[in-house]
C-alpha cells in the first residue's frame, strides 16, 4: 500500500541521499515525462526531504505561536515606508505579464483534468450560449442549480462570451479566471498603494502575491470565487478610502454589491462588512449629507434587485440548511475549531487540511513556509497602530466569519477572501526589505510554487481531478449504438464530465429533463441522482439485470471488481490508469448471451 502513497513513504527515509530520494520519486513515475530534470533540481537541491520533514515538525508545535509573535514584535515596529515614488509604465507592466505567464502555463493540462464544478460551470455557460438557457432549460437563471448549490449566476455569464472564442475546453473555461488573476493583481497593486501610499510596497505586494500558492491555484481554475475576489477587494479599498473622500462611497457599494452576485460567501460578507464600515467610521461619518447616504441605498438596493426577486425562495436559502437542527453549542464548537484551523501555521504555511483533495497543491500550505515572518511582522504593524488600521484588522476578521460558519468540514475556497488582507501584511512586512534580497526571495517563491504545482500536482491524486472521463467519453462517441451504464455510486456529479467533454447538444439536453424541476425551479430542492442523455446512463449497477444486456459498464476498482466481472462473464474494453498505475476507470463489455443464455431461455 505504501508505493499509493510515495509523498508519505519518501518523507520518512530520512537515511536516504538527496539522489536516493530524487530515484524513489523517478521509480515511482511521480514525475510527468519532461519534468524529471527540474524535479530533479526541485527535490534534491532546492527542497531536501529533511527540510520538508522538518519544517512539518517546527510548524506543528505550539510553542510556534510564540516565535511567530516574537518575529512580528522585532521587525513589524520597523516598519516604515518611503515617499511616494514615481514608476514609469512599463514597469508597472512587469507583474501583469508575469502573471499571466504563471497563470496561463500549461493551463489545459495542470491540473490533470476538468473538475466537476469546473465542467458544470463551464456547460452552464455553454448551454446559455446555445439557448439562453441553463442545462435544465431555465432562461437566463438568477441562480444556477449547480448540483443544487444555487450558486449566483455573475460568473457564469462572464464564461460566455470566452467559450464562444476559445469553445468548451479546457483552455475556454480556465483563461477567463487566468484574466481575472491578472486583474486581482492590479487591483491589490492599487489598494495597497492606496493605502500605504508607498510604491515599493504596492509593487513587491503585487509581486509576491503572484507566486503565493493559494493565488495561483485559484487563479488558474474555472471556480466562481475569483470575479467576486475582484470586486471584493476593489469594494472595500474604495469603502476605506471614502473616509477621506466619499465620493468613493457609492463605487465601493457598487463593487460589494454585485460581488453577491458572485459566490455565497461574498454575499454574507457584503452584508457583514459594510455595517462593521459604518460603526467603525462613525465619528467621521455621522455629518455626512443626507444625498451621500441616499446615493450609495440607491445603488446598492437597485443593483441587488435580482437577488429580492429570488429572497423567497429555498434556493437563495440553500446555504442555511446546514443548522436546521443544530444547538447554538454546537455551532459554537465548529466555529471555534474552524478558526483556529484556518488560521493555524501549518494550514497557512505547510499543509492544506481541506477534505477534497483538489483544492490541494502537493506538499504546500496556502502560503509559502517563508511567507510566516513578513505575515506577522506586517500583522504586528497593524496590531500596534490599530487606529490607522482599525478598517483592514476588520476586513481580516470578517473575511473568514463564513468560511468558519459554514459546517463542520474545511474548505479554503470558502476562506479564500482572507488571501487579501493577509497578502497586504506580508506587502507591509517586506516593505523594509533590500531589493536583491526580494529577488531571491521571489525567485526561491516562484520556484517552491513550481515543484508543487506544475511538477508534483500532475502526477499525484489524478482521481481526485476526475481524471479518464475525457477518455471514457471519447469511447462513447466510437459505439454510439452502444449503451454505457456509468456507476456513480460515490459520484453522482460524474455526469457532467462527459456533457462537457462531449460539448453535448443543450437543447437535446433539456428535453430530457424532468418537467417538475424547470415548472419549480428555485424551489425543486435536491437534484436527482440519476441522469440519462445519449447513449449514457449515471446510475448504479444492477448486476441482476445489466449484465444480461448488450451494453458496456463503467466504473472503478470498487464499482467492478475483477471477481465481479469474472462472476458476470465480462470482458475488459478499456481502462485509465494514473501515473503510479493505480486503476481510475474500466469499462467492461457485457455478454449477455454466455452470461444469461438459461434465463433468456
Amino acid at each position: 500500500m505504501e508505493e499509493k502513497y510515495p509523498t508519505k513513504m519518501i518523507t520518512k527515509l530520512l537515511s536516504l541521499s538527496n539522489l536516493d530520494v530524487y530515484n524513489q520519486w523517478v521509480r515511482l513515475q511521480v514525475y510527468p515525462e519532461g519534468a524529471r530534470r527540474l524535479g530533479h533540481i526541485l527535490e534534491t537541491y532546492i527542497e531536501p526531504v529533511w527540510l520538508i520533514k522538518a519544517r512539518e515538525w517546527i510548524f506543528s508545535q505550539e510553542w510556534f505561536w510564540l516565535v511567530i509573535l516574537f518575529v512580528g514584535w522585532r521587525f513589524g515596529s520597523q516598519i516604515k515606508f518611503k515617499a511616494r515614488e514615481k514608476v514609469g509604465w512599463l514597469k508597472k507592466l512587469f507583474w501583469p505579464i508575469v502573471a499571466l505567464l504563471i497563470f496561463s502555463w500549461k493551463l489545459a493540462s495542470v491540473p490533470p483534468a476538468i473538475y466537476v464544478d469546473e465542467a458544470v460551470t463551464g456547460y452552464s455557460a455553454y448551454s446559455v450560449l446555445m439557448t439562453g438557457k441553463d442545462e435544465y432549460g431555465k432562461t437566463v437563471p438568477i441562480l444556477f442549480k449547480y448540483f443544487g448549490s444555487w450558486l449566483p449566476g455573475l460568473n457564469m455569464y462572464y464564461l460566455v462570451p470566452w467559450i464562444k472564442v476559445f469553445g468548451l475546453t479546457e483552455w475556454g473555461v480556465r483563461i477567463p479566471a487566468v484574466l481575472l488573476g491578472v486583474w486581482l493583481i492590479l487591483v491589490f497593486y492599487a489598494v495597497v498603494k492606496l493605502k500605504t501610499k508607498s510604491e515599493k510596497a504596492a509593487f513587491w505586494g503585487a509581486g509576491f502575491l503572484i507566486v503565493v500558492p493559494w493565488m495561483v491555484f485559484n487563479a488558474r481554475l474555472a471556480y466562481e470565487e475569483m470575479i467576486g475576489m475582484i470586486l471584493w477587494t476593489a469594494g472595500c479599498g474604495l469603502l476605506g478610502r471614502s473616509v477621506v473622500k466619499k465620493e468613493y462611497l457609492k463605487w465601493g457599494i457598487l463593487a460589494l454589491s454585485l460581488s453577491t452576485y458572485t459566490a455565497h460567501v461574498f454575499r454574507y460578507l457584503t452584508v457583514i462588512i459594510i455595517p462593521v464600515w459604518a460603526v467603525i467610521h462613525v465619528k467621521e461619518v455621522w455629518n455626512w449629507p443626507k444625498k451621500v447616504w441616499w446615493q450609495a441605498a440607491g445603488i446598492f438596493f437597485s443593483t441587488q434587485l435580482f437577488n429580492l426577486m429570488v429572497i423567497n425562495t429555498p434556493a437563495f436559502w440553500v446555504k442555511q440548511v446546514i443548522y436546521e437542527g443544530v444547538s447554538l453549542l454546537k455551532i459554537w464548537q465548529n466555529f471555534w475549531g474552524q478558526i483556529t484551523t484556518y488560521l493555524s501555521p501549518v494550514t497557512l504555511f505547510v499543509k492544506n487540511p481541506d477534505i477534497d483533495m483538489q483544492h490541494q497543491i502537493p506538499q504546500s500550505g496556502l502560503f509559502s513556509w517563508w511567507m510566516v515572518w513578513p505575515i506577522s511582522a506586517g500583522l504586528w504593524g497593524w496590531i500596534t497602530k490599530w487606529r490607522e488600521n482599525k478598517w483592514w484588522l476588520a476586513i481580516m476578521i470578517v473575511s473568514i466569519v463564513p468560511a468558519a460558519l459554514s459546517g463542520e468540514f474545511i474548505s479554503v475556497q470558502r476562506a479564500l477572501p482572507l488571501l487579501i488582507p493577509l497578502s497586504m501584511v506580508m506587502a507591509e512586512g517586506l516593505s523594509s526589505v533590500r531589493k536583491p534580497i526580494l529577488i531571491g526571495l521571489w525567485l526561491y517563491s516562484a520556484i517552491l510554487v513550481g515543484r508543487s504545482y506544475f511538477v508534483l500536482l500532475p502526477g499525484i491524486n489524478q482521481e481526485a481531478w476526475n481524471f479518464g472521463y475525457k477518455q471514457l467519453a471519447e469511447e462513447t462517441v466510437k459505439y454510439p449504438q452502444t449503451t454505457f451504464i456509468v456507476d456513480n455510486g460515490r459520484n453522482t456529479r460524474n455526469y457532467i464530465l462527459p456533457l462537457f467533454y462531449l460539448a453535448y447538444s443543450p437543447t437535446k439536453l433539456q428535453t430530457e429533463v424532468e418537467t417538475n424541476t424547470l415548472s419549480n425551479y428555485y424551489f425543486s430542492g435536491k437534484t436527482f441522482d440519476d441522469h440519462k442523455y445519449g447513449n449514457m446512463e449515471f446510475r448504479a449497477i444492477e448486476w441482476k439485470a445489466d449484465p444480461c444486456k448488450d451494453q458496456i459498464l463503467v466504473g472503478d476498482e470498487l464499482s467492478i471488481s475483477k471477481n465481479q466481472a469474472m462472476e458476470h462473464k465480462l470482458t475488459l474494453a478499456g481502462e485509465v490508469r494514473n501515473k503510479q498505475g493505480k486503476l481510475l476507470l474500466q469499462w467492461w463489455k457485457t455478454n449477455p448471451k454466455e452470461k444469461c443464455s438459461k434465463m433468456l431461455l
